[in-house]
């Protein structure tokens, strides 16, 4: 199902909806709403979502039909190195994104730095599903977006020397593996994948 831009505008209008809350559901600016209605071409994920929110049909292979898609976090930086970027506050989303064979996953975030290039790059959009066992146990050698008291980071998680720590490892080999206590980490998310921004 092709939708023209005046179909947008007008299915937008008559469920009473802003462009700006529009924009808020599709993790887009309003001025890409602004384009949208103005017959700029709409990527298909996006496609997918404003189906769902304007014509009421579920795309996803989610059998939830409360289902959103991937929970958004555009102004929470996500650092593939090690540098102090972790803010305390309570975060919303920015919006949601739908990434088809990726449903399982509930967080996504923008990632800079270059500490696991070339698996990811920085500019890409990380998507994460929460993983709550890390206190008792972890899939070493999987790559995890890790929440301490002070940092985001993504690295490879695997045996520390000790039983209280984990030692994080980068892809890049320029970027040295440290430790880090286990008694300082908040959250832990698995990262199953990354897209393009250019993909939203």
């Amino acid at each position: 199902m092709n939708i023209s831009g005046l179909e947008l505008r007008e299915a937008r209008k008559k469920k009473k909806i802003t462009q700006e809350d529009l924009a808020k559901k599709l993790g887009v600016t309003r001025q890409t709403v602004v384009g949208y209605e103005n017959n700029e071409v709409i990527p298909e994920t996006k496609m997918s979502l404003i189906r769902q929110v304007l014509f009421d049909t579920n795309t996803t292979t989610n059998k939830d039909p409360g289902y959103k898609g991937i929970e958004f976090y555009n102004d929470i930086d996500v650092t593939g190195g090690n540098d102090n970027l972790f803010d305390d506050a309570r975060h919303t989303p920015t919006g949601y994104i739908y990434i088809p064979n990726f449903e399982d996953c509930d967080k996504a975030f923008p990632l800079y730095g270059d500490s696991m290039y070339p698996k990811y790059q920085a500019g890409q959009i990380i998507l994460c599903k929460e993983f709550t066992e890390w206190r008792d146990f972890v899939p070493y050698g999987e790559v995890f977006l890790i929440v301490t008291d002070t940092l985001r980071m993504v690295k490879y998680v695997k045996k520390a020397a000790t039983l209280e720590n984990y030692l994080l490892v980068s892809e890049n080999d320029f970027f040295e593996d440290f430790e880090v206590p286990k008694h300082r980490i908040r959250r832990m998310y698995l990262v199953k994948g990354a897209i393009h921004r250019n993909m939203i």
